[in-house]
């Protein structure tokens, strides 16, 4: 079951009035709904729907760090870019989780070095990367789907 506390959150650290708590706990249960529903796509939209009306209501609280301000975290994606809220949200997301990476356990250092190593069969001009746009625009309609239970 999908939980979406993250406004409840908010409006503990006082980040959300009642209000702005209000309405964006009514966004959160249509996303939930429409995951329950399976509209996959929908669910895309609305998620990133209220990942923006929270942005506007919080003061551009940072998403993967609430103490934060949008444009505050060094790691964060310049919103100037002119990229699109869901584009921006996901190369935060990256931008989140290669900050908690160590120099050693990184794409390069572990595809391309230990694991190219031990394999063996991987050519040597090849080389791996990070998340590309059409890899994500590839997969953006998967993103909502559970996955834990598939995997279980």
């Amino acid at each position: 079951m999908v939980q979406l506390s993250y406004t409840q959150q908010l409006l503990s650290v006082s980040r959300l009035d009642d209000n702005a708590g209000d309405e964006a706990s009514k966004r959160a249960e249509m996303v939930k709904k429409q995951i329950a529903a399976g509209q996959w796509v929908a669910s895309q939209e609305s998620w990133n729907d209220l990942l923006g009306f929270i942005a506007t209501k919080s003061g551009n609280v940072d998403v993967y760090n609430f103490l934060l301000d949008s444009g505050m975290d060094p790691m964060s994606v310049d919103s100037s870019t002119g990229s699109s809220l869901s584009n921006l949200q996901a190369k935060k997301y990256s931008a989140y989780l290669s900050s908690q990476d160590s120099s050693s356990n990184t794409i390069d250092g572990n595809m391309n070095g230990v694991i190219k190593q031990k394999l063996k069969i991987i050519l040597k001009d090849f080389k791996w990367g990070e998340q590309s746009d059409s890899v994500y625009f590839a997969l953006v309609n998967d993103f909502m789907k559970p996955r834990i239970d598939d995997a279980s």
